[in-house]
């Protein structure tokens, strides 16, 4: 546009030359409208094309923006270089050129915009149904958990508690979303395996014998061969089968120590033993929270990871109003 005025009023005896006064201001009108055409269509493109681009890259879609790009930034180029050489010569022929360049551009723009919407419907259905997927999948895991729990009437909500614990103190070590997700999912599931034991010896109301500690003591194994069955989540085995190991390696069921446990199990561990502590049990009321502290404190190295634990008794400390362990027994 800054050309067509330049030109008009810089160069007004070259267009007197080559044209009438009618002529020359036909030709002004027409290069004003042509500009602003671009502006209008550059500004489009950045609406339903870089704009939907950007959000697209939100979504971590693999589509390289840079592609679309290029299109407004070569017509800009083109119109300036016609622009000029037109308002210059007055050649019909640079006008039929330019505006042959100015349809192909707006047909690649109908092209991308089509592109781009289609994408994004795309993707937001595929995000929308993964959510949806995600839910169901809590849901039932949630379900099952409580499933369990109902087959010992003193550890009502364990299983959610567990998970709960397990994902706060996953979150206070900073680790990524996913993980804490995962890490909650196995808290979850953690004690499924005791669906294969007796519930006279879950319900025991006294401390039970070796004969049915060790039966109690199965469940590990037994939760690992349930959940191993499940191929679309393999990692949920961790907190089934290692989550009543021992960081000093006198835990079971495979007497992993430190490191060799794995980091999830490790958390669900310190996780399982706050809860179990400050739960109501057949044969003992809850312990109170300055008791299950110093317990926890005095087992790091030998029964509790270090690190989880560490982040657990922070969690402990924020507890203020005593409301982290408040049960409805």
């Amino acid at each position: 546009m800054f050309s067509v005025i330049f030109a008009f009023y810089s160069d007004r005896t070259s267009f007197n030359t080559n044209y009438s006064h009618d002529v020359e201001t036909k030709l002004f009108i027409l290069g004003v409208i042509n500009t602003i055409a671009c502006v209008i269509v550059v500004w489009l493109m950045y609406c339903f094309v870089i704009n939907p681009l950007s959000k697209l890259t939100n979504k971590k879609r693999k589509i390289n923006g840079k592609t679309f790009l290029i299109p407004p930034a070569l017509f800009l180029l083109v119109y300036y270089v016609f622009d000029v050489y037109t308002l210059e010569t007055g050649s019909a022929d640079a006008n039929i050129v330019f505006q042959l360049l100015s349809g192909m551009f707006l047909l690649l723009f109908i092209w991308a915009f089509y592109v781009i919407i289609n994408n994004i419907r795309t993707t937001d259905d595929a995000l929308s149904a993964k959510e949806e997927i995600k839910a169901l999948s809590i849901e039932v895991m949630e379900a099952l958990a409580n499933t369990i729990d109902a087959k010992d009437t003193y550890t009502n909500g364990h299983s959610v508690r567990v998970a709960e614990y397990s994902r706060m103190i996953a979150e206070k070590m900073g680790l990524p979303e996913e993980m804490c997700d995962n890490i909650y999912n196995m808290g979850l599931l953690h004690d499924i395996g005791k669906i294969g034991v007796p519930n006279e010896i879950i319900n025991k109301p006294s401390r039970l014998t070796d004969d049915e500690y060790d039966v109690i003591k199965t469940h590990p194994e037994m939760g690992y061969n349930i959940l191993s069955k499940i191929k679309s989540k393999p990692e949920l085995v961790k907190g089934a089968r290692w989550h009543h190991e021992r960081y000093d390696g006198k835990g079971y069921p495979d007497k992993k120590s430190g490191e060799d446990i794995p980091l999830e199990a490790r958390i669900i561990a310190v996780a399982d033993g706050y809860d179990a502590m400050t739960s109501n049990r057949s044969y003992r009321a809850y312990m109170p929270q300055d008791v299950v502290r110093a317990e926890i404190e005095n087992n790091i190295g030998t029964q509790f990871d270090p690190e989880a634990a560490k982040y657990m008794l922070m969690i402990i400390d924020e507890d203020k109003d005593y409301k982290l362990h408040e049960r409805t027994e």
